[in-house]
């Protein structure tokens, strides 16, 4: 019984946690309740899938859509706070640290010791979409493995990026260039994955390309 309510419970504590920290830093309570709400979200759907376990897969991609496109519309295009790598490089040459940092350090170091890589599959808003569209594409004939090669260079590449767009005019303290910047790379991103999905297989960017999973696997 109680190995059945485990995840639910560490998914409420683990992201509770997280709140709580982000709150100290941040001093605002907002980013407490985001957190803490994302938990308690996805630990009612790990303890629904308990009791429908031939629905789980649905009850986890409605849970998974939901977290996500609250964090995309939400967060992202209202509030204006990027989650990509690139943020991550603009804020280190404003100064400034920014929210893909946190969620840097939150999703892919501390998340990972109680949940394995549990972000992608219940928060990533691309995720979302590369799920969702999965069934649509066809299946590569030869799927590719990851190429450590193929994926630092694109993490070299977009670094090298956020360098040059820092020193033009930088997303990270300019709001309104922010969200276009936002706009326009989710969906560069997401046409690189969707497109190269057929080539080389199902979740080619989440497997080959996401810099947060090569930052993080180093």
């Amino acid at each position: 019984m109680i190995k059945k309510h485990s995840l639910p419970l560490m998914l409420i504590i683990v992201f509770t946690a997280a709140g709580l920290c982000v709150f100290a830093y941040k001093q605002r309570v907002e980013y407490f309740f985001l957190f803490a709400g994302m938990g308690t979200a996805q630990a009612f759907c790990e303890w629904l899938g308990t009791f429908y376990p031939a629905k789980k897969q649905t009850i986890r991609r409605i849970s998974q859509a939901s977290v996500g496109g609250m964090l995309f519309i939400w967060l992202s295009l209202r509030v204006g706070v990027n989650f990509q790598f690139t943020q991550i490089v603009f804020g280190f040459f404003a100064g400034v640290t920014t929210a893909a940092f946190v969620q840097f350090i939150i999703a892919r170091i501390v998340l990972p010791l109680f949940i394995g890589n549990g972000f992608c599959s219940r928060a990533c808003w691309d995720s979302v979409i590369f799920e969702f569209v999965l069934d649509k594409i066809p299946k590569a004939k030869h799927p590719r493995k990851r190429n450590e090669v193929i994926a630092f260079s694109y993490l070299i590449g977009l670094s090298l990026i956020g360098a040059i767009v820092s020193s033009i005019n930088n997303p990270a303290t300019n709001e309104s260039v922010s969200r276009y910047w936002i706009v326009g790379e989710n969906l560069i991103l997401l046409t690189l994955g969707i497109g190269l999905s057929g080539f080389w297989g199902s979740r080619t960017y989440c497997r080959t390309f996401c810099p947060f999973i090569s930052v993080s696997g180093i």
